[in-house]
């Protein structure tokens, strides 16, 4: 069966989304500081983050072309046996993308992201089901892994980092507490903000810290029998 899947390259959309974010935040600041009102301010800065999505999307897009049966897939010249295939993982974190990564017997990485939304967004879900299954008909030690698998060298600062937002979330929490209670602060409704994120970000970690850390148990299991 062939899928034409429009896919988005990850390293150019984030450096896009951010290159744009970096320069055109401290325009709307000096032009608000020189010539524009409180509420146009706000405007230009809600704006941008959006504005920075679209571009990198549009500058991040391409068209793939993928084959793929009940022995193999075929795309961008690579043909991998699905009987070679190990793992995969998918993402929908994002609010507007999907992604799935699988490896191969050689460890080597592949990914697929794509809209989550109108005909590329049904054209990704039907591939996707599609490969998991035949994937998983052909090769029954193929199984879903752990974001971790994928990005290994990202586990060490993800688990400093949200021990540090912990910490700091935590006091912060204190702080505020304790200025509403004795200094007669009203709520601010950024607390909350920042510990629906912290908490979103806790639990993608510790999910996947488990699952990351079982595989590489029996992995060293396996290997001592």
């Amino acid at each position: 069966m062939k899928y034409t899947l429009v896919i988005y390259r990850g390293k150019i959309l984030v450096i896009t989304i951010m290159s744009l974010i970096l320069t055109l935040f401290p325009l709307v600041i000096f032009f608000s500081i020189n010539y524009l009102n409180a509420f146009a301010t706000v405007i230009g800065i809600l704006l941008i983050l959006p504005l920075s999505i679209i571009v990198g999307l549009s500058l991040s897009k391409k068209t793939v072309e993928i084959f793929l049966d009940e022995i193999k897939i075929i795309f961008e010249n690579i043909d991998i046996q699905l009987v070679d295939l190990t793992g995969y993982y998918i993402n929908r974190q994002s609010p507007i993308l999907a992604q799935v990564e699988f490896k191969d017997i050689d460890n080597k990485d592949y990914r697929f992201t794509s809209l989550k939304f109108g005909k590329n967004g049904r054209e990704f879900e039907s591939f996707l089901s599609e490969f998991l299954k035949k994937t998983q008909v052909a090769n029954n030690q193929f199984s879903e892994l752990s974001f971790y698998d994928f990005h290994q060298s990202q586990y060490k600062f993800s688990r400093v980092f949200i021990y540090v937002m912990m910490v700091m979330t935590i006091l912060l929490n204190l702080v505020y507490l304790y200025l509403i209670l004795f200094k007669h602060f009203a709520f601010n409704w950024k607390l909350l903000f920042i510990n629906f994120i912290f908490l979103g970000l806790y639990n993608f970690h510790k999910e996947n810290e488990k699952k990351y850390k079982n595989r590489k148990t029996t992995a060293m299991c396996a290997s001592q029998k």
